[in-house]
């Protein structure tokens, strides 16, 4: 089958019930970039991770050398989200 114009190709498209080449490469292009910003956010949210754990294990560290440390309530419902147990540290809120 060949076409002369752009426009038989998109009637025919519209008759088969497929989408045009053209369209398939918006969509395939906006799937891509939808893909990567979700891999993006993950991503991000990894790094986030990572450094909060961090910070509950030097928060740990200063606890086991001063008697005196203690957390505040954020900091302990910190540590609890990342899986961090800060058993024997009191907590003040």
């Amino acid at each position: 089958m060949s076409y002369e114009s752009d426009t038989e190709v998109d009637v025919h498209y519209q008759r088969t019930g497929l989408v045009s080449r053209r369209w398939a490469g918006v969509i395939a292009s906006a799937l891509l970039v939808v893909l990567l910003v979700v891999a993006g956010i993950v991503g991000i949210a990894e790094i986030m991770k990572k450094g909060e754990r961090a910070e509950c294990l030097a928060w740990k560290e200063q606890a086991s050398h001063n008697s005196i440390f203690y957390l505040v309530g954020w900091q302990s419902d910190q540590c609890k989200s990342v899986g961090v147990p800060m058993k024997g540290i009191s907590v003040r809120r």
